[in-house]
């Protein structure tokens, strides 16, 4: 079965978040991560599944739109809105810092795993997936008093392109 670029880049993107893991276990200049998380998951219809609390913090992602164009020599540029969340549960007792402090130091480890696979390039193959990642912004999602519970939603664009006759394929 083909597998389409824009899933070859959704399955790339969740590899590249799933692996980041504290310190610089790849050994490249600019890449130490503060933080692990324990888990990495894609959007289902059930909702994130966080497991329990020893997963926290963790990463869901979701593509919600899309945007095609076409392009010159037979060709779609495409741009792939993707929410990455970030849940954590905050035991003051455990972690001293305040809760905004403890989801920028996260947000900063997926920036930085963004940073450093722009394009996307699959392992395996060595060819780029995508053009180009963009951070577009994002927010903390609302939190009830006493909760322990909270969560960053960031926005990214993946930026890609494929043939106007198949999707799987770039021109």
């Amino acid at each position: 079965m083909a597998t389409s670029r824009r899933e070859k880049c959704l399955a790339r993107f969740h590899a590249v978040l799933a692996g980041i893991v504290a310190g610089n276990p790849a050994g490249k200049p600019g890449t130490f991560y503060a933080n692990t998380f324990p888990l990495v998951k894609r959007w289902t219809a059930q909702g994130p599944d966080l497991g329990t609390a020893a997963n926290v913090p963790a990463v869901s992602l979701a593509a919600v739109r899309e945007q095609k164009t076409d392009g010159p020599l037979e060709q779609i540029r495409c741009t792939l809105d993707v929410e990455v969340a970030v849940f954590i549960r905050h035991d003051e007792a455990a972690e001293t810092r305040s809760t905004d402090a403890f989801l920028t130091d996260l947000v900063r480890d997926i920036e930085l795993a963004i940073l450093n696979n722009r394009r996307l390039v699959d392992p395996s193959s060595g060819e780029e997936l995508c053009e180009d990642i963009e951070v577009r912004g994002g927010e903390m999602f609302p939190v009830e008093p006493g909760e322990p519970y909270a969560g960053y939603v960031m926005d990214i664009a993946i930026k890609y392109r494929h043939s106007n006759i198949d999707p799987d394929y770039v021109v």
